[in-house]
């Protein structure tokens, strides 16, 4: 689809796929969360659930972005039985130049396949979660769902990146939607098993057809992102020399690539995701109080113990959807100057929360001493525990859709480029001469007196301007040699090159590059969109493996955190964790 019809603008069906993509992909996680205390009752600690959730998440997170599959989509199938990419005009035409057919942005990634994938894996991993009655089952049916799901977000985070003339629409949509997602998925359990007494086994099971419409949505509604850039001026076309430029790349050299990313953009939120987890999954299960409360809108929301999990979870899903929606309103600052102070400032946040949750659960464990108010000596009241676990929430959905956002839009590591530029294979390189290109990030500063790579998030203010990623086009003639005391220049005048022989150019191509000191301090290299496309849809798959580790050890920690808890509270006359749960 190529065009949105004409009671609805481009930019609002862009946005509005996304969104529903991100709902659709995220929401059976909120789910399957959610309904950790009723999946696995008292016969295993709700972390199980999590970390079953997360063990198969790490291998699509650690494997896939590395891996480049086999393509075996239906154009490729069709393109063994007829190989050519000319198409003859007509018999008498057959001896006249054929027009070879127009290459766009080659996509590294076979989105259809994938989300076939995603479809087919949650529908029959929810419904063994559902129906199936002993714990090794829903184990499995875990697994499945936890493919559909971080196979979803990585290829959806992906795919925003390649609609540059909608990148706003296309990114916040999928963070908005995300973040909806898990707010839609806990509120629709909590209020079908509470409310209208919904067994849990039905709603999995509803919920495991949902994806269907991730399907509908990217086949019938979601337009070209190639004609979409097209009409925007923004050239997606592939010259003939050019190839890929991570495909090639061998492991090492991905590493490569990714390990400026670490401290800047995985790091803070691998720390938020911890926390978040650990408390979510450890402690607030043993943060129960005595029943009834003596307060209309408390005993309105909580008529058993068994009702404090899913609703203080439900609201820890509100405040994620308000800090991922958040990303259409306003950005941390510092995406500019690459600074990382605003996500370590979310750490520290977080870590207040956590601790308080953690002692508002060891509160509970001391013995009453008040017989008409059995919760007198714990700290806070439902009141705070909601305000605290709705700031963990906002923190950790600010901390996500910001360090995505930065990865698809603003300027990225210098470091980055110049990694690149020293793996990227020669082919690519001889390629830039050809099309239209975009200004790289100005290395100059990044190399330190001793030779090795300074930390580019926490220097100083460099004296030069703040560099942008991308200030306009500009063709190759009109760009500088990286050096004039030697050694090849990136760039060099088409019309010039044209004119040497192929002898000459061989030779010149021959000549060693510059240094990457050199570079780094010389000047800059150019790439094309398509190649400078290529190193965010990489990059911006790999962010997420740190922070689903760190969740995957969340729960090793929670399993033994609850327990302990628990039998504290139990050791002080508290019994409520212990309770057979309806």
């Amino acid at each position: 689809m190529n065009k949105s019809p004409g009671w609805i603008s481009i930019e609002t069906l862009v946005f509005f796929s996304f969104w529903l993509f991100g709902t659709v992909v995220t929401m059976q996680f909120g789910v399957v969360v959610t309904a950790a205390n009723d999946l696995v009752g008292n016969s295993a600690p709700p972390g199980l659930i999590l970390f079953a959730y997360t063990l198969p998440s790490i291998l699509v997170r650690m494997f896939v972005p590395y891996i480049r599959f086999p393509d075996i989509s239906l154009a490729k199938i069709k393109s063994w039985f007829s190989p050519s990419t000319y198409s003859p005009l007509s018999k008498g035409d057959s001896d006249q130049s054929m027009e070879p057919e127009r290459k766009t942005g080659a996509q590294e990634v076979n989105y259809a396949a994938r989300l076939t994938v995603c479809a087919c894996s949650s529908f029959f991993g929810l419904q063994l979660l559902a129906w199936g009655n002993n714990v090794p089952i829903q184990v499995v049916g875990i697994a499945f769902a936890s493919l559909s799901s971080n196979l979803g977000d990585m290829s959806f985070y992906q795919l925003a990146t390649r609609y540059h003339a909608m990148i706003t629409q296309s990114f916040s949509g999928y963070a908005a939607g995300s973040g909806a997602a898990g707010l839609i998925g806990s509120f629709l359990y909590t209020l079908s098993t509470t409310s209208f007494s919904v067994r849990p086994s039905a709603v999995l099971s509803f919920v495991g057809t949902v994806p269907c419409l991730m399907l509908l949505t990217y086949f019938l509604l979601l337009p070209s992102a190639e004609e979409i850039n097209r009409r925007a001026g923004i050239s997606t076309d592939v010259d003939d020399e050019e190839e890929s430029i991570i495909g090639p790349l061998k492991l090492r050299q991905k590493l490569q690539l990714v390990r400026p990313m670490i401290w800047g953009y995985m790091a803070p939120l691998a720390i938020l995701m911890f926390m978040e987890n650990v408390t979510t999954q450890g402690i607030l299960p043993t943060i129960l109080w005595h029943l009834p409360f003596n307060s209309p809108l408390l005993d309105s929301l909580f008529k058993t113990t068994r009702d404090f999990y899913p609703t203080f979870f439900t609201i820890y899903q509100l405040a994620i959807f308000f800090g991922r929606t958040s990303i259409t309103l306003f950005r941390l600052p510092g995406g500019d100057k690459r600074s990382s102070k605003a996500y370590y400032t979310l750490c520290i946040l977080e870590l207040g929360c956590f601790l308080a949750m953690l002692f508002q659960s060891i509160s509970m464990a001391g013995p009453s001493f008040s017989a008409v108010d059995p919760d007198a000596g714990v700290l806070f009241s439902p009141f705070s525990i909601a305000a605290i676990i709705f700031s963990m929430g906002l923190c950790g959905g600010l901390g996500m859709s910001n360090t995505y956002w930065r990865v698809s839009k603003k300027p990225l590591p210098p470091t980055v480029w110049k990694v690149l530029e020293r793996v990227a294979p020669r082919k690519t390189i001889t390629a830039r001469s050809e099309g239209v290109f975009t200004p790289m990030i100005n290395q100059e500063g990044l190399i330190g007196e001793d030779g090795e790579e300074e930390d580019y998030f926490f220097q100083k203010a460099r004296p030069h301007p703040r560099p942008r990623m991308r200030s306009g086009f500009s063709s190759m003639a009109n760009l500088r040699p990286l050096s004039t005391t030697g050694g090849r220049a990136v760039s060099e005048d088409r019309g010039e090159r044209e004119r040497m022989s192929l002898d000459e150019r061989n030779r010149r191509d021959s000549v060693p590059m510059l240094s990457q000191a050199a570079q780094g301090r010389r000047g800059s290299a150019q790439w094309s969109q398509n190649e400078e496309t290529a190193v965010r849809e990489f990059l911006i798959s790999t962010i997420a493996l740190p922070d689903t580790l760190a969740i995957f050890i969340a729960s090793m920690v929670s399993m033994w955190l609850q327990p302990k808890l628990c039998g504290m509270q139990v050791e002080g006359g508290r019994t409520f964790c212990r309770e057979p749960r309806a």
